[in-house]
């Protein structure tokens, strides 16, 4: 039979950084907000086309062909009903901003704790 063998811890070396922890954290975060923002910015404008279209449909399909001046929605009514959905469109560009900016710091403390951690394990 053979003994079990031990096993030998080894201390593990992390190099030196000639750049501060803390300023290749704050890169990277600052980074990751660019990109989240920027994929907000392109979610928005894609919802915002998008809308557009559905409404340019709308219109064409309400519009009354005997009628030459017709644009197929009344002046207040439909004013109203555009102005309802732009503000449909601000508040969820609104939300999903505040739950990138919420899930941004969440990732930005995480990053703290590690790069502490790392600094007491020096």
């Amino acid at each position: 039979m053979m003994k079990p063998r031990k096993t030998k811890k080894k201390d593990t070396q992390v190099p030196q950084l000639s750049v501060p922890t803390e300023s290749v954290t704050e890169e990277v975060v600052n980074v990751e907000m660019n990109d989240s923002l920027e994929r907000a910015t392109t979610t928005a404008t894609s919802l915002d086309a998008e809308q557009d279209r559905g409404n340019i449909s709308k219109t064409q399909s309400k519009a009354t062909p005997n009628e030459p001046g017709s644009q197929g929605t009344s002046l207040s009514g439909g004013h109203m009903c555009q102005e309802a959905m732009r503000d449909v469109v601000a508040q969820t560009r609104v939300l999903a901003l505040e739950a990138t900016k919420t899930t941004q710091a969440q990732e930005i403390d995480s990053l703290k704790r590690s790069v502490k951690k790392l600094k007491k394990k020096q």
